[in-house]
């Protein structure tokens, strides 16, 4: 599907999941940010999902219950085809250091793999308006516009 230009999202896994991503390597199960209040970097400011058809900022990640994320995708060293798309750092002591696997794409063929660290199974039934809009992003990425290349060095490391 995702070869033919399509975009396959992939809701926060276990580490049952390890494995079936699209290329090899990737983890999931591990990390989480706690605190729903923790700031959110977007390193790819280009790229259509926090583009189209929403302009994200900042009035998006507020309102969040809970967590920010859990879950979070894990990198294999030194792979480049899993591009994280966000950062968070958790402000919980015992849970230090940036995490980059809350958002993650892997563009395959013409489409995208999505991987979704955050915290859209508690969103989104209770009406959190940041995590609809970012949702209908996710949903449009097959008609967005193109954005300028996602560099090949983005953050990589932690995720955990």
């Amino acid at each position: 599907y995702a070869k033919n230009g399509g975009t396959v999202l992939v809701n926060y896994n276990k580490g049952e999941f390890n494995g079936f991503g699209p290329y090899p390597g990737g983890t999931t199960g591990g990390g989480r940010v706690n605190d729903e209040n923790a700031e959110v970097k977007v390193l790819v400011p280009s790229h259509p999902v926090f583009n189209f058809p929403n302009k994200i900022g900042p009035e998006d990640w507020a309102g969040w219950s809970q967590e920010r994320g859990q879950y979070l995708f894990g990198f294999p060293p030194g792979d480049k085809n899993y591009v994280p798309l966000v950062s968070m750092t958790d402000t919980m002591k015992d849970n230090p250091g940036e995490k980059l696997g809350g958002l993650v794409e892997a563009k395959v063929g013409k489409g995208r793999w999505i991987y979704l660290g955050l915290n859209f199974w508690r969103q989104l039934p209770q009406g959190t308006p940041g995590a609809y809009r970012l949702m209908a992003n996710l949903l449009a990425l097959p008609k967005a516009p193109v954005a300028a290349a996602v560099p090949k060095t983005a953050g990589r490391g932690g995720g955990r």
